[in-house]
């Protein structure tokens, strides 16, 4: 399978929005499922804890959902502002963090996002630029709104996974196939899923991508080491996540079976002019 070849942008996802909508008061308790689900949404959180500068400012998480990484955030020092296409998402963080002065949340585009140029020291895009239909633009507003010398950090699904090319190509077409005839045989109507394949990206086409929006590419982080493809991860979780706990190593030589990764990137400050005295 070749990766370099240019992924055209797709068409918007919007029709995601109601799944996330209907998500959206129990989305938190997902990172603590003893699930293989639960497993990859913490692991990198972890990971990008672990990228995280430990200077505080401002920081900004674009699709923030029902704000997980909030606490850990402002406990580092960030005054915390989030941004989703959800309203619902939006709504559960206003609620759950009432009255903070530290914590920031609206309703927004990754497209166009409102706030000015150079505002944010720090800008984290987790499970997004894969729904994206234009994440080119995505990637300038990013660097349009970070300051000169600030992070980015941005997660994409690794296309080189088996685990993330099955679930994405296959299993989930599969499922999406056979989920109208299912709900009819239960005389239910169907719940809102996620409407459209995510985009898989390459390491090489990820750098690129931020390059060209303005970025210096300073690492790459591999996470979330399922092998188990599924549904077997589904009917046999624990040992599933016990062997990809095994094979956790986001920068060795077989990082590549990571089902995604997350590039650290910053915004270059401008050049130094010398003028004499």
């Amino acid at each position: 399978m070749t990766t370099s070849h240019v992924i055209q942008p797709r068409s918007p996802d919007a029709g995601s929005l109601p799944f996330f909508d209907a998500t959206s008061a129990t989305w938190l308790k997902r990172y603590d499922e003893n699930t293989p689900g639960g497993y990859a949404l913490r692991i990198r959180k972890q990971r990008v804890l672990e990228l995280l500068d430990p200077g505080g400012g401002q920081l900004l998480d674009i699709g923030c959902g029902a704000g997980a990484m909030v606490s850990d955030a402002v406990a580092l020092g960030y005054r915390f502002w989030g941004v989703d296409g959800s309203p619902r998402m939006i709504e559960t963080c206003r609620t759950a963090f009432r009255g903070r002065t530290d914590a920031h949340f609206s309703v927004g585009r990754a497209t166009l996002l409102a706030f000015p140029n150079a505002f944010f020291d720090t800008v984290l895009c987790m499970g997004v630029i894969d729904h994206v239909a234009d994440y080119p633009a995505a990637l300038r507003e990013m660097l349009r709104v970070l300051r000169p010398g600030g992070q980015a950090i941005v997660s994409f699904p690794n296309a080189l996974s088996p685990y993330a090319v099955w679930r994405n190509s296959v299993f989930y077409p599969l499922l999406r196939a056979v989920r109208p005839a299912y709900f009819a045989l239960l005389g239910r109507p169907a719940p809102p899923a996620l409407s459209s394949r995510a985009t898989l990206f390459s390491q090489r086409r990820a750098a690129r991508l931020l390059q060209e929006a303005g970025a210096e590419v300073r690492g790459v982080r591999y996470f979330n080491f399922n092998v188990c493809l599924s549904p077997l991860d589904e009917l046999f979780p624990l040992p599933a996540m016990r062997l990809a706990e095994r094979l956790e190593t986001p920068d060795g030589a077989r990082r590549w079976l990571g089902c995604g990764f997350l590039v650290n990137a910053r915004k270059p400050a401008p050049a130094q002019t010398w003028e004499p005295a």
